[in-house]
C-alpha cells in the first residue's frame, strides 16, 4: 500500500468538504479504488482537520466509531475508526433534554455515547491504571451520526475520511469519576481500555478495547 499523492488527497478532501457544506450525497472512494485502504483514508482526514482548522474551527477532542463488534460485519468494517469532534459539532447540555434541526444532515442516525474528559494528558506507555488515574469526568450523551455515502454503504477507509461518520455530540452533564468512589475507578479503568487520547473530550461506546497511538495535536 503506498500513500496517496498530494493531488488526490487535495481533490478527496475538497470533494468531501464541499459535500459537508452542500449536504450533498457521493459514490464511495473505495468503489472508484478498490486500493483505497485505511492509511490512505486517514491522509485525507488530517488534510480535512487542517482546512477545517484553517477555516476558524477548533478540534475538541476525538470520537472512536465502530466499537460494537456486532455491526462489523454489516458494514464491512472490522476495527474501530477514529476522527475529531469540533467546537461547531460539539454541544454540552447541562439538562437530560436538547433539540436540534436535521437539516444540515444527510442521513443522520442517532446513537448513545459514554464521554469522558482529561485531567491530565497521558502519555504512551501507561498502565490501564495510569490512564485510569488521568480521567477527570464522565458523561452520558448522543451523537447523531451521517455519512455522505448512499445507503450507509461504505468500506471502512470511507467513513474515516468521510469525517469518521461525525455529524453532532451532544455532551450530557459531566459528572467528576471521583464521585463514585472505588466503583468510579473501576469503570474509568474500562473506558481507559477504550480510548488512548490527550484531549478535553472523548466518546465512545462498550465493549471494545481499541488502542490508539498517542499524539499532542491541536
Amino acid at each position: 500500500m503506498s500513500a496517496l499523492s498530494k493531488k488526490v488527497v487535495d481533490e478527496h478532501a475538497t470533494t468531501l468538504l464541499a459535500a459537508y457544506d452542500g449536504k450533498r450525497l457521493l459514490p464511495t472512494f473505495s468503489s472508484a479504488d478498490p486500493s483505497f485502504e485505511l492509511a490512505q483514508a486517514y491522509q485525507v482526514a488530517d488534510e480535512i482537520r487542517r482546512r477545517r482548522i484553517a477555516r476558524g474551527e477548533r478540534p475538541l477532542g476525538y470520537k472512536i466509531g465502530f466499537t460494537n463488534r456486532g455491526i462489523w460485519q454489516r458494514y464491512g468494517v472490522f476495527a474501530p475508526i477514529w476522527g475529531p469532534v469540533w467546537d461547531t459539532t460539539t454541544e454540552r447540555v447541562d439538562s437530560a433534554a436538547a433539540s436540534v434541526s436535521l437539516a444540515r444532515f444527510v442521513a443522520p442516525r442517532l446513537e448513545p455515547e459514554v464521554m469522558f474528559g482529561f485531567a491530565r494528558g497521558p502519555r504512551a506507555g501507561m498502565t490501564l491504571a495510569e490512564l485510569a488515574a488521568c480521567i477527570d469526568w464522565v458523561a452520558h450523551g448522543f451523537e447523531i451520526v451521517d455519512t455522505h455515502f448512499v445507503d450507509w454503504r461504505f468500506a471502512a477507509a470511507d467513513t474515516v475520511a468521510d469525517f469518521a461518520l461525525h455529524g453532532r455530540l451532544f455532551v450530557g452533564p459531566r459528572v467528576p469519576i471521583d464521585s463514585f468512589g472505588p466503583a468510579g475507578r473501576d469503570a474509568a479503568n474500562s473506558l481507559a481500555a477504550m480510548s488512548v487520547t490527550p484531549d478535553a473530550v472523548c466518546e465512545s461506546k462498550p465493549p471494545v478495547e481499541s488502542r490508539l497511538p498517542l499524539s499532542n495535536t491541536t
